[in-house]
C-alpha cells in the first residue's frame, strides 16, 4: 500500500491534541508541478475532528489550502463536496518509491472506538485516490467503576449487573491493573453478591432482595497488588441505579430510541457495534436505530441487524428510521418489517403536515424530535436547513409520543426558568405547545447520537452524559414493548436511571382518566433517584409547576398530592431535577370529563 499510517492517536482523555503522521510512497513518477489533497472519507472525518495543523515535510511541497480549525456546516457539506482537509502544491517532481511525509495535529471528538478514514488524491483527472488509512480513537484510562443494573429482574428472577470501569467521558475502558471488587446490597450487612478481581467490564448476576426497591453497592480498591493485606478495606464505593420489583404485571425497562450509525450519511460505526454497546456496555433492555432514510440495501441491513440482536425477554429491538425535512424531523417505529412505513415502501413527501397528518396506516409510532429548534446552519440563499416542527392536527392513532430532550437540549417549555437545560426555546413549537394544540403526547428521551453509541449524549457542554427512555411494559419483547410505548406508559431521564411511577386516581402515566365534573383528583408518586432531589413539580395544562414537598435527604419516596377537583379536560405530568442537574420527566395522565355512562370510553 502506497499510503500508510506512521502515527497513532492518543487516548481520549489526553488533554493535548494528537499527532498523526502519514507517509505516501508513490508507485510511479510524478512530474512537477502537480497538486495532492488529503481528504476525509466521509462527513464525520471532517465534522468530528478539529484539524489544528497540517503540513508536508517534503522539500518543495507547500500548503495551498486547509480546512478551518472550526469549520461551519457549510464549510464541510456545501462548499467542500470533495471533503478536502488540506491541499498541497508539489513544485518538485516526486519519483516512484520516494517517501513523502505529512504531519497532522488533530483533536477528535471524545468518541471511543471511532474511526476517521483519510485518503490522498493526486488531483489529476482519472487518477484514483490512494488509501484510505484509518485513524482510530480509543477510550481510557479508566478513572472509576460504575454498577449498571437493569431496573427489573429477568424472566428467571435474576438481575443482570454490569461492573464497568470507565474513562472521564463515560466510555468503557480497562483499568491499568486488576482491581478487587466486593459487590453487596446497599445498606445491608449480608454476604457479598459477588467478589473478585476485574480489569474490564464484567457481567455478573444477582438474586434480588424482597424489598420493593433496592440498590447494589460495589466497594473496590484502586490497585490490587501482592502487598495488599487480606481483608483490607477497599478505598472506593459506588452505588448502582435503583432496582424495582414488577408491579401489577408491569416492569420498568430502559432503552435508547434515537441514534445513528454509518448507514446515515453523517454517522459512523456499524449497527452491530451499536447493538452490542446497547446490550453489553450500557445494559439496556431495548434499542431502536433511526438512520436517515436507509433505503434498499441499507434498510435490509437494518432489518437483518434488528432481527439478529432481538431476543425476546432478554434484549428487544424495533424497526425504525428517521425522516428529516426542513420543517421538522420525525422518527418512525414499528414491529412489522414489511409495514408501509418502512423506507422502501413509504412514498414520503417532504413536509411533515403531509407525511404525518394524512397517513392511512396503523400500528406505527411517529415521534418528532428537537421540535423547537432552528438549525444554525444555513444554505447559500440564507434559509435554514431545518425549522421548528409544525404542530398541525392531532393524530392520536400514531403521533402519541415526543422526544422531550436530546443532545440539543430540553424542549419542554417556551419560556423556561434556568436550570432545565433548555437551549432552544421561544420558537412556538415546544412540547407544551404541542400539548396545548391537542396532541396527546407522552415523553421519551433521545440522544441523536451519530457515533453508534446508543444512549450516549455527545455535546460540547457535558461529558459522561446519558439519556434514556423508560417504559412500563408487561414484557421484554417487541409486541409488549411496542404496545407500552403506544400506551405512552413512559418516562424520560437525562443523566440518571431514576425510576418513576406517576398516577392520578390510580391511572398510570400516559393513560386516560375518565371522571365526572367535580370529582377529586389525587396524584400518587413513587420515585427512586440516584442523587438527592433538588425540585419535584406536577405540571398541569396551565403549564404551571405545582411544587411537591419531598424529603430532600431521601433517594426513595412515595406520597400523594391533592390536585383539586376535575372541572374541565386537562392533563398532569411530573418533572423532577436531581441536585446534579439530572432531569426526570413522567408522561402525562390525561383527564377527561364524561358522564358516568361514558367513562369506559377509549383513550385518545
Amino acid at each position: 500500500m502506497s499510503l500508510q499510517l506512521e502515527g497513532e492517536i492518543h487516548s481520549l482523555t489526553d488533554e493535548g491534541p494528537a499527532l498523526w503522521a502519514l507517509c505516501w510512497t508513490p508507485e510511479q513518477n510524478w512530474p512537477a508541478p502537480f497538486d495532492v489533497a488529503l481528504q476525509g472519507f466521509n462527513l464525520k472525518t471532517l465534522a468530528s475532528v478539529r484539524w489544528l495543523h497540517v503540513e508536508c515535510l517534503h522539500p518543495g511541497v507547500r500548503l495551498v489550502w486547509r480546512l478551518p480549525e472550526m469549520p461551519t456546516f457549510n464549510d464541510i457539506s456545501h462548499h467542500n463536496r470533495e471533503l478536502v482537509i488540506a491541499r498541497f502544491r508539489c513544485e518538485v517532481p516526486v519519483r516512484a518509491g520516494e517517501k513523502v511525509r505529512f504531519r497532522m495535529t488533530a483533536r477528535p471528538d471524545p468518541v471511543a472506538e471511532a474511526s476517521y478514514p483519510v485518503r490522498l488524491q493526486v488531483q489529476i483527472p482519472e487518477v484514483p485516490a490512494e488509501g484510505p488509512v484509518v485513524f482510530t480513537t480509543r477510550a481510557g484510562p479508566a478513572i472509576s467503576l460504575r454498577v449498571i443494573v437493569r431496573p427489573a429482574p429477568e424472566t428467571d428472577g435474576r438481575l443482570r449487573v454490569l461492573l464497568q470501569p470507565h474513562d472521564r467521558y463515560g466510555y468503557p475502558a480497562p483499568f491499568p491493573a486488576p482491581v478487587t471488587v466486593r459487590l453487596a446490597w446497599h445498606g445491608t450487612d449480608g454476604p457479598p453478591v459477588w467478589e473478585g478481581e476485574l480489569q474490564e467490564t464484567c457481567l455478573v448476576w444477582a438474586d434480588p432482595v424482597s424489598q420493593p426497591f433496592s440498590r447494589l453497592e460495589a466497594a473496590w480498591s484502586a490497585t490490587a497488588t501482592p502487598e495488599d493485606k487480606p481483608g483490607r478495606e477497599p478505598v472506593n464505593r459506588v452505588t448502582s441505579n435503583p432496582i424495582w420489583r414488577a408491579e401489577a404485571g408491569r416492569m420498568p425497562v430502559f432503552g435508547a430510541l434515537h441514534w445513528h450509525t454509518d448507514l446515515s450519511f453523517d454517522g459512523m460505526r456499524s449497527l452491530d457495534q451499536a447493538f452490542t454497546v446497547a446490550r453489553d456496555m450500557v445494559n439496556l433492555d431495548f434499542a431502536a436505530p433511526t438512520d436517515h432514510t436507509p433505503q434498499g440495501a441499507a434498510w435490509q441491513k437494518t432489518v437483518a441487524a434488528c432481527d439478529r440482536f432481538d431476543s425476546p425477554e432478554q434484549f428487544t429491538t424495533l424497526y425504525s428510521w428517521e425522516q428529516s425535512s426542513d420543517q421538522g424531523h420525525v422518527n418512525f417505529y414499528f414491529i412489522d418489517r414489511d409495514h408501509p412505513m418502512n423506507p422502501d415502501r413509504f412514498a414520503y413527501p417532504v413536509r411533515p403536515a403531509a407525511y404525518i397528518e394524512d397517513l392511512p396506516y396503523a400500528d406505527f409510532l411517529a415521534i418528532p424530535h428537537h421540535t423547537n429548534a432552528i438549525s444554525y446552519a444555513v444554505r447559500d440563499d440564507g434559509s435554514h436547513y431545518w425549522l421548528t416542527y409544525p404542530w398541525g392536527q392531532p393524530c392520536p392513532d400514531y403521533l402519541r409520543l415526543v422526544e422531550i430532550f436530546q443532545t440539543r437540549g430540553n424542549f419542554e417549555q417556551e419560556d423556561p426558568p434556568a436550570g432545565w437545560r433548555h437551549e432552544f426555546h421561544g420558537n412556538g413549537a415546544s412540547v407544551q405547545s404541542g400539548l396545548q394544540k391537542g396532541h396527546p403526547l407522552g415523553f421519551v428521551g433521545g440522544t441523536d447520537n451519530h457515533q453508534a453509541w446508543p444512549a450516549k449524549e455527545n455535546s460540547q457542554h457535558r461529558v459522561n452524559s446519558w439519556i434514556y427512555t423508560g417504559v412500563w411494559t408487561s414484557g421484554r419483547d417487541r409486541q409488549s414493548l411496542f404496545r407500552a410505548l403506544q400506551a405512552r406508559n413512559t418516562w424520560a431521564c437525562w443523566d440518571t436511571r431514576a425510576l418513576v411511577r406517576f398516577m392520578v386516581n390510580g391511572v398510570l402515566q400516559g393513560d386516560t382518566l375518565w371522571v365526572t365534573a367535580g370529582e377529586p383528583l389525587t396524584a400518587h408518586i413513587r420515585l427512586s433517584c440516584e442523587q438527592r432531589l433538588d425540585i419535584v413539580e406536577i405540571v398541569g395544562s396551565d403549564h404551571r409547576g405545582r411544587p411537591v414537598p419531598t424529603r430532600h435527604d431521601a433517594l426513595d419516596w412515595a406520597l400523594q398530592v391533592d390536585l383539586g377537583c376535575a372541572r374541565t379536560d386537562t392533563y398532569f405530568y411530573l418533572r423532577a431535577r436531581q441536585i446534579n442537574g439530572a432531569l426526570i420527566y413522567a408522561s402525562p395522565v390525561f383527564v377527561k370529563i364524561a358522564a358516568p355512562a361514558d367513562r369506559s370510553a377509549v383513550s385518545p
